[in-house]
C-alpha cells in the first residue's frame, strides 16, 4: 500500500526537528578576513597603546644618546661673530689714514710733477766760438784784487765829481741843489734821488751835496 504524501506543514516540522538538515539549508557565508570591519575596528582600538609603547622606547633611546644643546651653541657662535666684527671695526678705525693728508700729498706730488723745470741758458755754438776767437790765448790772465777794484771805483768817482760844481742850494722842506756840469756848461736843479753825469744825489745838506756811484759816496761842496 503506497505511503501517503506528507503535507507541507509536516515537512517544515520535520526540518525543524532535524537541526543539521536545517543548517545545511542556510545560505553559506564567506569567512571573515583581517581586513573585515570587526578586525579593523579592533586594530584602531589597539593603535593608541602601540603608539605609547613606541614613544616610550624612543624616549629611552634618546636619553642614552647625548645630543648637543643647539641653543647654547648658537649663542656661542653669535658671540664669536660679534667679537670679530667689533675687532675689525676698531682695527679699521685706528689704522684709517688721514684723507686730508693723503689728498694734500697727492696734489703736491702732481704739482711738482707737472711743474716745469727751469731751462738752462744754453747758448749756440757760434757764440762760444766767437768768444774764443776774441780772446788771445797766449796773453796771461790778470786777476785783479778787491783793493785794486775799490781804488779804480774811487778814482772814477773822483773823476766824475770833478766835472761838477755846486752853484747853490735852495733850502726848504724839499731842498734843491744847483749843480753845474763844467764839461757840458749846463746848470741843473736837482733833488734827492736825481741823476747827473752817472752820479746819484743821495742827500742835500745846507752846505754840501752827497753824490754816489756804484755804492761809493762823495761830497760836493
Amino acid at each position: 500500500m503506497a505511503k501517503n504524501k506528507s503535507t507541507p506543514e509536516e515537512q517544515l516540522l520535520d526540518l525543524i526537528e532535524k537541526g543539521d538538515s536545517f543548517k545545511s539549508l542556510r545560505p553559506k557565508q564567506k569567512k571573515s578576513t583581517f581586513g573585515s570591519f570587526f578586525n579593523l575596528r579592533k586594530f584602531w582600538l589597539f593603535f593608541p597603546s602601540l603608539k605609547r609603547t613606541l614613544r616610550t622606547q624612543l624616549t629611552r633611546l634618546k636619553g642614552r644618546i647625548k645630543e648637543p644643546n643647539l641653543k647654547v651653541l648658537n649663542k656661542v657662535l653669535i658671540g664669536i661673530a660679534v667679537a670679530l666684527i667689533a675687532y675689525l671695526i676698531a682695527d679699521f678705525t685706528i689704522r684709517q689714514p688721514d684723507i686730508n693728508q693723503i689728498s694734500k700729498k697727492i696734489s703736491t706730488g702732481a704739482g711738482q710733477r707737472f711743474k716745469e723745470e727751469p731751462k738752462a741758458d744754453i747758448r749756440p755754438f757760434l757764440y762760444y766760438l766767437e768768444m774764443v776767437q776774441r780772446r788771445n790765448i797766449f796773453s796771461p790772465v790778470v786777476l785783479k784784487s778787491a783793493e785794486s777794484t775799490d781804488a779804480d771805483a774811487k778814482k772814477l768817482l773822483v773823476s766824475l765829481v770833478g766835472e761838477l760844481k755846486l752853484v747853490g742850494i735852495s733850502w726848504s722842506e724839499n731842498p734843491e741843489a744847483m749843480i753845474e756840469d763844467k764839461k757840458a756848461k749846463k746848470t741843473y736843479f736837482l733833488k734827492t734821488g736825481d741823476m747827473i753825469n752817472k752820479l746819484q744825489v743821495e742827500d742835500i745838506l745846507k752846505d754840501r751835496v752827497i753824490l754816489s756811484h756804484d755804492g761809493k759816496k762823495m761830497e760836493l761842496m
